[in-house]
């Protein structure tokens, strides 16, 4: 997990162009360090599964820091290519997407999910033979320079089609 830590550094922040169709102007956003590491970690989530947010925190080093997990997927401005869908609370319970927490949000979440072939259990929670472990995605990020640098490009093509 420190290889990974390692290699995510302030130049290695991407700038990302996000146009406003209100104003036809354009602001830069800057992906922290801890919001990329928050993204590559969603990106090891599998189709079909998901993880809580503490775990996902967990999972990157940051064990206790699933608010700021929360926060850094809610403004993800790559989803759904970086699957913050796949994140849900503590219990399996679905908590917002996309910064929203309204009905319409948990709906388009849920609909994401079940796409996905996620089992539900009846009172609308995720079961729990959908969710994937830490030790999981914390494998999957610290496996080799190559998986990191895969998932790495992944992530920087997301973000130059997104700045399009």
């Amino acid at each position: 997990m420190q290889c990974v830590l390692k290699r995510i550094s302030e130049r290695d922040r991407p700038t990302v162009m996000k146009k406003s169709n209100a104003t036809k102007t354009q602001s830069t956003e800057t992906i922290t360090p801890f919001d990329r590491l928050v993204y590559l970690a969603a990106l090891s989530i599998p189709k079909s599964k998901v993880c809580t947010y503490g775990d996902l925190a967990a999972a990157i080093g940051k064990k206790g820091a699933a608010r700021a997990v929360g926060s850094s997927l809610a403004r993800n401005p790559y989803a759904p290519e970086v699957p913050c869908h796949r994140i849900v609370r503590k219990g399996g319970h679905l908590a917002g997407y996309q910064g929203k927490t309204k009905d319409l949000a948990l709906k388009k979440k849920s609909k994401m999910l079940a796409t996905e072939k996620v089992a539900f259990k009846d009172n609308g929670s995720v079961r729990d033979s959908s969710f994937v472990g830490v030790r999981e995605i914390k494998d999957k990020l610290a496996k080799s320079s190559k998986s990191y640098l895969s998932a790495n490009r992944k992530l920087e093509k997301i973000i130059r089609e997104k700045s399009r």
